[in-house]
């Protein structure tokens, strides 16, 4: 049912489980509670323009992300879980959560799903 959708995602875990770790791996503990009530929003705005069970594991909330030198970074959360890249003119998508140490992350803006973002000037 979707009234339990974020209690219980694909792969058995909770999405508050799954925001933990990320939260743990990725964001600086001042961020915490800020990005913990903005998707928790926005997925709950996502659940509920939802109108099937079956669409549930496609819903991605994106949000952006810039490390220390400003690197703009999108990551998705979804029903598989998070999943994190890094876009890099010179190479392939990073993954950050594959490879927490690779700047430090901190939030500074999220929002609703987007296909693309510009990088900041």
């Amino acid at each position: 049912m979707l009234s339990d959708a974020r209690k219980s995602t694909a792969v058995g875990r909770s999405l508050s489980e799954v925001l933990d770790t990320y939260l743990e791996i990725n964001v600086d503990p001042s961020h915490h509670q800020m990005v913990r009530n903005a998707v928790m929003a926005k997925f709950d705005e996502a659940i509920a323009s939802t109108v099937a069970d079956s669409d549930f594991p496609a819903v991605n909330i994106t949000g952006t992300l810039f490390s220390h030198n400003q690197i703009e970074s999108t990551w998705h959360l979804n029903a598989q879980g998070v999943s994190i890249r890094r876009d890099d003119d010179s190479s392939d998508p990073i993954d950050l959560l594959a490879n927490p140490n690779d700047g430090q992350i901190q939030v500074t803006g999220l929002d609703a799903p987007v296909s693309k973002r510009k990088r900041r000037s």
